[in-house]
């Protein structure tokens, strides 16, 4: 929610074009976990998308707090 929240406030407020595409870079790697365990979930967890919820989650920690 936070992130969605500080995505629609930097494009209101025309903020710079970099901080911009990392608000937006950050809503798709929070919402790219969600999409991955949700096809998990109807695929009944096969191992290659295990590894890839990880690897997303991974990420947009990096991302974050990097």
């Amino acid at each position: 929610m936070i992130v969605v929240i500080a995505v629609a406030k930097t494009h209101r407020q025309g903020a710079a074009r970099a901080i911009r595409r990392s608000a937006l870079v950050g809503l798709i790697l929070v919402l790219a976990p969600v999409v991955v365990a949700a096809v998990m979930m109807l695929t009944q967890l096969p191992p290659e998308l295990r590894a890839l919820h990880l690897a997303v989650g991974a990420a947009l920690w990096a991302s974050l707090v990097v």
